[in-house]
């Protein structure tokens, strides 16, 4: 994942704090991009669940390469899948 996805991701998990940020990263020709997207979930200090006309509105932009979320209270980090 290239550096500036990375670094808006992260961002987008800080503005998040408490609450989980999701979001899906796309790819479109050789631009990678970073989507955020709203979280639905009912208790969204403790999962989430990806509003899906954020999602669609994602796929309309490019292919959808990976879906992102944080985890508030484990520190800004990012995981392999």
């Amino acid at each position: 994942m290239r550096d500036k996805t990375v670094s808006a991701i992260l961002a987008h998990a800080a503005a998040s704090f408490p609450e989980e940020c999701c979001g899906v990263v796309i790819q479109k020709g050789r631009v990678e991009k970073y989507i955020p997207c709203k979280n639905n979930a009912e208790s969204p200090t403790e999962q989430f669940e990806l509003n899906p006309e954020d999602y669609a509105a994602a796929e309309e932009q490019g292919t959808v390469v990976a879906i992102v979320h944080s985890h508030p209270g484990d520190g800004a980090t990012t995981q392999p899948s």
